[in-house]
């Protein structure tokens, strides 16, 4: 009977909290599959307007009202994919557990398989007293591999040592592209996937210590953001250290990340950018190569410019251009929260581009997981599947790496409403007391019922 969506408020009001009569039964819904026509008066369906959700809603006639589930602005629609329930987080499922890291997991997709290259260290003693969000000249380590096929993990192997910070991985034409920062520069290595076992072909070494290295694969091939710790600044080279291009027009507080815009056939760098009094705010700013240089389009705040979106550790980002999206396509950016010392242990949100500007100025942010999903480390993301995988290592308990396969939110089971009031009324509290002992308490040894 629990659902965060409800247990405090209903309609946006904390005092209208209920039990459900189950008047949504014959509403069966499939996130992956939804239809966007509810046969309900809008009256009945206001409640999705308001918060959590913020629906918004069309009469259509007395009876059926249209809902805009996957907020594209478009409604009526048929065959739409949504995750229609993330009012108190977004869900990641299908999770596989691997061992800790010692910072942040780049991921990359080789179509139904995953591959999984995350920073470690050689002597698992290492570990002791480390709490850090990534490896560092002071604490370098080393770079290891696994792929995930059918939910079961690789055995594991090295890629490479003297690593000092974050990798970012990317996959094209079979192959799989790493880079990562070393003592010295940046470094940009090739390898061939031979059934899940991983030769070097290329290994190339560029730039000045310190810097750090984002891959983003373009139609033109995969290219290399590099961003300067001194200055601030950031360019674009070729994965072969060709081609250098300034990225003008902005600083950025931390490393970026990029993406291909796929609709307005653009590259578009997510950075974090000091807004007046407000640090670390989240920005896009989009490019595209006129001659042989970037030339400056246009930049969004994430949640507007009045919003709060920022990060004290470097942006993940993708852009989805499926119908679900609108025909402008929308952009998913994946952060970790905003904190005095990015070392210290907090939470993964996403803020996701959506048609409605009357809610931050288009953008609607959850928190990844739950309130105890917390990282040191700066989470990884990549399209994956038909879907997005998420991986993120706890900075509690074992300190596991879990990688979630669908990150989306979007489920493939049923949805649907519950009887709550029929099923006390009928069954007894006492029947569904009972049902929470059996399955959620079996390890406490409770005093036998008289």
């Amino acid at each position: 009977m629990m659902n965060y969506d409800y247990s405090y408020q209903l309609n946006g009001k904390g005092e209208d909290i209920t039990y459900s009569g189950g008047r949504f039964i014959k509403m069966a819904m499939r996130e992956n599959d939804l239809n966007e026509v509810a046969p309900f008066p809008i009256a009945e369906l206001a409640f999705l307007s308001n918060r959590p959700y913020y629906f918004k809603l069309k009469k259509l006639t007395e009876t059926t009202t249209a809902v805009d589930w996957n907020r594209n602005g478009i409604f009526g629609e048929k065959h739409v994919r949504a995750d229609v329930n993330d009012g108190y987080s977004a869900a990641y499922r299908d999770t596989v557990v691997l061992p800790r890291t010692a910072g942040a997991v780049a991921l990359a997709s080789f179509g139904k398989s995953l591959a999984v290259v995350y920073p470690d260290f050689a002597k698992s003693n290492e570990y002791e007293k480390y709490e850090l969000a990534k490896l560092s000249p002071e604490r370098p380590g080393i770079l290891k591999i696994q792929v995930i096929a059918n939910r079961k993990p690789s055995s594991l192997q090295s890629l490479a040592d003297g690593v000092t910070g974050d990798p970012t991985a990317l996959t094209t034409q079979g192959k799989l592209w790493v880079s990562y920062p070393s003592a010295k520069g940046y470094w940009i290595k090739s390898f061939s996937n031979r059934t899940n076992v991983f030769g070097e072909d290329t290994a190339n070494m560029f730039g000045v210590a310190g810097e750090v290295p984002t891959l983003v694969d373009t139609p033109t091939g995969p290219i290399v953001l590099v961003w300067n710790p001194l200055t601030k600044k950031t360019r674009s080279t070729t994965i072969h250290g060709e081609q250098v291009r300034p990225l003008e027009g902005f600083e950025s507080t931390q490393s970026v990340g990029g993406v291909w815009n796929t609709v307005r056939k653009c590259l578009s760098v997510v950075a974090t950018i000091n807004q007046d009094k407000k640090t670390n705010r989240i920005q896009i700013l989009n490019f595209k190569l006129v001659g042989n240089d970037w030339k400056f389009l246009d930049s969004i705040w994430v949640e507007g410019e009045k919003g709060g979106a920022a990060a004290s550790s470097q942006c993940q980002i993708i852009f989805d251009d499926s119908k679900d999206r609108g025909a402008n396509g929308g952009y998913n950016v994946y952060f970790k929260g905003n904190y005095p010392d990015p070392n210290q242990s907090g939470l993964n949100y996403v803020s996701r581009q959506i048609e409605d500007k009357t809610m931050s100025d288009g953008w609607r942010t959850k928190m990844m997981g739950n309130e105890w999903a917390n990282t040191r480390s700066v989470c990884g993301v990549a399209v994956h599947d038909g879907d997005i995988a998420f991986a993120m290592s706890f900075s509690w308990g074992s300190f596991p790496l879990n990688v979630s396969l669908k990150a989306s939110g979007i489920e493939n089971s049923l949805l649907t409403d519950f009887d709550e009031i029929g099923f006390v009324t009928q069954r007894g509290f006492a029947e569904s007391l009972q049902w929470v002992r059996n399955e959620q308490w079996p390890r406490v040894k409770l005093p036998a019922r008289k």
